[in-house]
């Protein structure tokens, strides 16, 4: 009896999690299709019905991280653009991102992609792309930043989240996300004073 598609559907998010968890951790070459498959609880045979290789695997696994990430998600009525932007990089730059289960494929993966495969860099390109999007629909109802600005502030948070995971200077990492905070805000036009205070 065939699967249901909820079923598939289920299995292939389980092997995507997986997959994005241990690359980001350990980098593309030091992770196998059956170590991934062994985080998932899944047979390697499994894998072959969801994806065709594990370059393929890996960009899916970036559009996965990305699709899951806060940034994406619909903004609280409750809150303005202005609130929720503020909100959104103060999580990201957030030192429990700094741990192994960093939740943006964007600054975990971000030295890994650079020697991957074009599929694979298209989809990081996308993600980035996608991001700045969503930070300049956000900013431009109450900044005057310019897009080239905007575009500068998305680099720096996803610079700095990525810079402060691989320091082994705590003091330093935790004062790298405070400083990229501060600039991000104020960058984006974001009242920001309470943030500037020691």
């Amino acid at each position: 009896m065939p699967n249901s598609p909820e079923h598939k559907e289920n299995s292939r998010h389980r092997i995507l999690a997986s997959a994005f968890k241990l690359f980001s951790t350990n980098g593309y070459d030091n992770i196998s299709i059956n170590q991934i498959m062994a985080d998932a609880e899944m047979t390697r045979g499994a894998f072959y019905g969801h994806f065709e290789n594990k370059s393929v695997l890996y960009r899916e696994a970036i559009f996965y991280a990305a699709g899951n990430s806060e940034i994406v998600r619909n903004k609280p009525e409750k809150l303005s653009d202005k609130e929720w932007i503020k909100k959104l990089i103060q999580k990201y730059l957030d030192k429990n991102n700094v741990t192994n289960d960093c939740p943006c494929p964007l600054a975990a993966l971000i030295t890994d992609v650079t020697v991957r495969e074009p599929n694979v860099r298209k989809a990081y390109t996308r993600t980035f792309k996608r991001m700045n999007h969503r930070i300049v629909g956000y900013a431009q109802t109450f900044s005057n930043s310019s897009s080239d600005t905007v575009l500068a502030t998305t680099a720096m948070i996803i610079g700095g989240l990525a810079i402060a995971r691989a320091v082994d200077d705590p003091q330093l990492s935790k004062q790298l996300l405070k400083s990229c905070t501060i600039e991000a805000l104020r960058l984006l036009d974001i009242d920001n004073e309470k943030q500037s205070k020691p």
